[in-house]
């Protein structure tokens, strides 16, 4: 992955690739690409999804709910896909944070 991320990210320093025509499959790649190099120098840490459970209750005639985090990891949905992280070091130190303003800079959407 490495030596694939280095090539993309050197032709979109270069302008030799346009970002704007860049499939979907690509910008996925690089993303993971981003995060597996951080996550390797301990720059940030994928955060576990808890999920939220409801128990009603009812005593003596009076209904509530409770709630309480799951231990086991919530199976994720196609609304809530995207991984969350907690970044270890001042962001401006994340590893290649210049592909990011690549993207944020150059294009469209």
């Amino acid at each position: 992955m490495n030596e694939v991320g280095e090539f993309f990210t050197e032709l979109i320093i270069n302008k030799s690739l346009d970002i704007e025509t860049l499939p979907l499959a690509g910008f996925d790649f690089l993303q993971n690409y981003f995060i597996t190099v951080n996550e390797k120098l301990k720059n940030l840490i994928k955060l576990e999804k808890k999920k939220v459970a409801s128990v009603i209750n009812t005593t003596a005639g009076v209904t509530w709910n409770s709630y309480y985090v799951s231990s086991s990891p919530i199976v994720e949905s196609k609304d809530d896909d995207e991984p969350n992280f907690n970044v270890l070091v001042n962001p401006i130190n994340l590893e290649k944070s210049e592909l990011i303003w690549m993207f944020v800079l150059r294009s469209n959407d």
